[in-house]
This record gives structure tokens, sequence and C-alpha cells, in this order.
């Protein structure tokens, strides 16, 4: 009778919108609810998925934001099938967003994304802000550019940020971020100049994948054409900014967010976020940095959220924000 009474619960569960995952912790299964909005303006939405637990332990949010060329996929399963981040994050009683930049997967391209701003993301997530309220931001790649200015732009707002191998800002200190060039070659559409032309959707070389993200000992290799085939193209606009062509490039004042939490995450096997350069965002903005093999996780490359053992670096970000009472 009683495991009757367990499936017939089961059944009304997901008949009402409610997913299940494993606690791992108390090797009970959790509840949490799934679904999806957007918010922002015409021609840029930004698409926004949510995992809420039935019961959260936390009342800060998480919100996850991804980087060059990918989508918020990424976050939910990795390209082999395991679990990404936003599931252990619900499975751990947060409360989970993971959005699609502006122009990226779910969220639409408009006719104008060739020279389409970063600042449309810091513009979106202002708005998700005001819909969810304060929240926790991780940022990938150059979703960390997105992510410092968030902070400068509304910094009641952002709880804590988390710069997993993040691109720093644009003010910082010239020479400080050399992968900028190498990344500006990344593209299909890669001119003779520095600097990629405005006129069409940038695509990543296959090549460049291979070596920029699936070079670590971690990397689920095997999936690698499964991985090569979630990217999408990028903005060519939001490169250059990266790039700072003309000065375009987002900026934050180390002041203004001086009293926001503030943590950088590095793996070894990093081939443009070596240890030093991470630890030089990490000292301009005054954020804290772990290293990961300092902590006993080597093997990790950019994408380390895809990486396997991918759940041992949650569990430092969730450590991380337990020490910051959050």
């Amino acid at each position: 009778m009683r495991s009757k009474l367990k499936i017939i619960l089961l059944v009304l569960l997901f008949a009402l919108g409610v997913a299940t995952t494993g606690d791992a912790a108390a090797g009970q299964p959790i509840a949490f609810t799934e679904g999806n909005f957007f918010v922002g303006p015409q021609p840029f939405p930004m698409y926004v998925e949510y995992f809420i637990p039935i019961k959260p332990t936390h009342e800060t949010p998480i919100v996850l934001i991804h980087g060059c060329c990918t989508t918020g996929s990424g976050f939910v399963s990795t390209p082999d099938g395991r679990e990404g981040w936003a599931k252990y994050f619900v499975r751990h009683g947060w409360k989970t967003y993971v959005v699609d930049q502006p122009g990226h997967g779910r969220s639409p391209m408009a006719e104008q994304y060739p020279t389409m701003s970063l600042q449309r993301a810091v513009d979106d997530n202002v708005a998700l802000l005001k819909k969810i309220g304060r929240a926790i931001f991780i940022v990938h790649s150059i979703g960390g550019m997105i992510g410092w200015k968030l902070c400068d732009t509304v910094p009641d707002q952002v709880a804590a940020v988390i710069g997993v191998a993040p691109v720093p800002p644009a003010n910082i200190p010239k020479g400080s971020f050399p992968a900028a060039t190498a990344i500006g070659q990344s593209f299909v559409t890669s001119g003779s100049g520095p600097y990629l032309p405005e006129d069409k959707p940038a695509w990543y070389k296959l090549e460049v994948a291979k070596e920029a993200f699936a070079s670590a000992t971690l990397f689920p290799s095997d999936a690698m054409d499964q991985y090569y085939a979630t990217l999408v193209p990028e903005s060519p606009r939001a490169v250059n900014e990266l790039m700072n062509k003309d000065g375009m490039g987002l900026t934050a004042d180390p002041k203004n967010i001086a009293n926001i939490p503030k943590l950088i995450i590095t793996g070894d096997e990093d081939p443009r976020h070596p240890r030093a350069v991470d630890a030089a965002t990490a000292k301009f903005l005054g954020a804290e940095h772990i290293f990961l093999p300092d902590v006993g996780l080597p093997g990790h490359g950019h994408p380390m959220y895809l990486d396997r053992g991918n759940e041992k670096i949650a569990e430092v970000i969730l450590d991380w924000l337990h020490k910051k009472r959050l």
C-alpha cells in the first residue's frame, strides 16, 4: 500500500509541474518546480529558466550567466549527460536561475545582433533582479565582464558574485589580460586585424574550441562533438568590447563594488586563464581567489562546470557562500 501511495504522489507531482531529484546529502528526493520566462525589452529579451525547491533552504537565489558562444544549457547538464551546476544547487536547497544571454540559445537573435553590446545582457539582468530580488551571480568567461558591470550598476542588488575564469572589466590595467588577442582570433570571421568585423555573427572555430576548452584532463573529451554542437554564434561587438576596441569595453569601479563579496575561481589547465592572470583580476577588483589545485582539485580547464568532478567545484562555491552567510 505504501509503495502505491508513493507512486501516486510522484505522478501528482509531475502532473503539477513539479520535478524530483536526489539529495546527495540526505539520500532523499527533493521536489522542485521548473519553468521559464523572458525579461528585458525588444529586440533583445532574455530567456530565463528556473529551478525552485518546494522548500528552499536559502532565501537568496543564484543566477548563472554563461560565457562566449555558449548558452545556459551547460549549467543544466553536461555534454556527456551528467548533472549540471543548476541541478546541484537546487538539490541543495537553492533557488536557481539560468539565463541565455540576449541573442543566444532560446533568447531571440535580432537583426542587430552583430552590433549587440554586452550592455544588453547587463540591462536584462537588471530587469531580472527587479523580478526575483537581490541575487548571487555566478559568471563564466565573458560573463565576467557582464557581472562586474552589473555589480557597478546595481551594487545593492548583487549579494555576491563568483567569477569562473572570468573576463576582467575593461578598465583593468593594460596588458593584464593577454588572452584577449587570442580570443579575438578564435572565430571563423576573424579578419587580418585584431578586431572582428561587425557585419555578421561570429562562429567559433572547431580547432580553437578543442585547444581552448577541451584540453583539460577532466573535460569530457569523448563528448567533444556534442559540446561543439551546442556552441552558438557570438556578437562581434561583444568580442570587440572584450578586447576594449576604441575603449568600448564595459568597466567597473572597484570602489563602487567594494562591499560585494567577490570570488574568482581558476583551474590549472586553462590556457587563457593562468593563475597569475586571474590573481591580478582578483586583486584589482578586491576579490578572493581560489586556485583549484590548492583545494585538492587539479585537472580543470576553462569550462570547468562541464568537467568531470564539476560537483566538487560546486561544493567549493557553496562552502564559500556559507562562509559569507548567504
